[in-house]
């Protein structure tokens, strides 16, 4: 009797245990699928949790979803929306070139036309615009990346309601809000410059797996960002939808090849 007890409580003890090491193995192995995988698209919408509390967004508390295409070489076809106008925009290991006024140019060529044009930028090279987004993307990680970096900082995941779900760590949470959820417009140039780290941060994330892979990916991250000395509390929810994992049809033109390869990465162009 006293041994079937003790087996039962140890059971009962391990169990737990083994539910969270086989989600984080579930996790891992759905990233590392996505990652091998030769491409896939993804949509990301960005929504700010309870209206214009987090940087001033108002009465517009959702932003325009980012679509992207990428492929196992590791370029990335990044397509956003700003009112009318539509931003494409190609990204590999820190290098970007964005198509501007018919051709592609890179973020240094842009601010040269700019400053030709006597600074002003014509409306859309200002802050926050085509201009300032196109260096933001710098440090845009594809999501297959940004999934299996994040999940493995993370110490517990557990089946909750059809996802797995977990408690990110205090580091993600403070990238997430320094750059501005994976992939938008970052503030002022995308890595966070001289700015203090965000405090009081927490946050969670939830992944859907669908044929071994990840379909889904959702963060909350919240926190207090310091902007030009002032204090915002930012309550973000990042949403990520996966499709047509090796179905996705890309065809990176020989220039954007050619000036991804010529182009400075992030680190080199400070």
């Amino acid at each position: 009797m006293k041994t079937s007890l003790l087996t039962s409580a140890l059971l009962a003890a391990l169990l737990p245990v083994s539910a969270f090491a086989g989600a984080k193995e579930d996790v891992a192995a759905a990233a590392k699928k996505l990652t091998e995988a030769e491409n896939y698209s993804w949509t990301t919408t960005t929504e700010r949790v309870g209206g214009g509390g987090g940087g001033g967004g108002g009465n517009a508390p959702r932003m325009s979803p980012v679509e992207g295409k990428t492929l196992k070489s590791g370029i990335s076809l990044i397509t956003t929306k700003f009112g009318d106008n539509t931003s494409e925009t190609y990204v590999k290991d820190g290098k970007v070139v964005t198509k501007r006024d018919g051709s592609w140019k890179t973020p240094e060529e842009i601010a040269a036309a700019r400053s030709n044009d006597g600074g002003g930028g014509g409306g859309r090279g200002g802050r926050g615009g085509f201009g300032g987004g196109a260096g933001a993307f710098r440090n845009l990680k594809a999501p297959a990346e940004q999934i299996a970096e994040t999940a493995g900082k993370i110490d517990k995941l557990e089946e909750k309601d059809g996802a797995i779900t977990g408690a990110l760590s205090a580091d993600s949470v403070k990238a997430l809000l320094t750059y501005g959820g994976g992939g938008r417009r970052g503030g002022g140039g995308g890595d966070g410059g001289n700015r203090p780290e965000p405090r009081d941060v927490s946050g969670t994330v939830s992944y859907w797996l669908k044929d071994g892979t990840v379909a889904k990916v959702e963060t909350h991250v919240k926190g207090t960002v310091s902007f030009n000395g002032e204090d915002r509390e930012i309550n973000r929810k990042t949403t990520t939808e996966i499709s047509a994992v090796g179905s996705t049809k890309l065809e990176v033109p020989e220039e954007v090849t050619k000036k991804l390869a010529e182009a400075k990465p992030a680190e080199e162009s400070k």
